[in-house]
């Protein structure tokens, strides 16, 4: 009888070491294992095994993913303030370094973004800006670029969805358009 009730302890450890030891990262994910709190390995989406009990996974979504910038406010080089949309794509391209270069890479990905922005309509007019949306994106995705792969990411798309003068300036080109019209 204390032969089979130890059989099967022994049975029911062994399993619960089993299960311990198995992890499946499902697609686009990939597994970042720490073991004792140190950076061990990558795993691929798939069937694995780590050690039981003293190791971990973090997982890490490799899938692009959209983000929608709340609306900022930004000054033109002439003054004028404006509120503008953004939305971006990015995916995770180095897991290591998203995971421990950074506290928060997204987070820090999207204060990059803002403060690019800024920088980039700052020195422009208020008409550049307006007609000038694709050139916005294109030095806005280049200066992105190149400091989010510091982050592990890559971002593959930035957009101005919709740029909005202030109402007192909207009203003043709305007079300026009624008179050109009546003329």
């Amino acid at each position: 009888m204390v032969a089979l009730i130890v059989s099967i302890i022994v049975v029911l450890l062994l399993i619960a070491v089993l299960v311990a030891s198995i992890r499946i990262i499902t697609q686009p994910n990939q597994g970042v294992v720490l073991t004792f709190g140190k950076f061990e390995r990558v795993l691929s989406s798939g069937f694995h095994f780590i050690k039981p009990f003293i190791s971990r996974v973090i997982t890490v979504n490799t899938a692009q993913t959209p983000v929608d910038l709340n609306q900022q406010v930004v000054i033109t080089k002439d003054n004028a303030e404006i509120s503008v949309k953004i939305s971006l794509k990015y995916h995770v391209t180095n897991i290591e370094d998203f995971v421990f270069k950074n506290e928060d890479s997204v987070r820090s990905m999207i204060q990059d973004t803002r403060a690019a922005l800024r920088g980039i309509i700052g020195n422009k007019e208020l008409n550049e800006v307006l007609n000038g949306t694709q050139e916005i994106n294109a030095a806005l995705f280049k200066e992105i670029s190149s400091v989010t792969a510091g982050y592990g990411l890559n971002v593959d798309r930035v957009n101005i969805d919709s740029v909005n003068p202030s109402a007192d300036i909207q009203a003043s080109m709305n007079k300026l358009l009624q008179a050109t019209r009546e003329r």
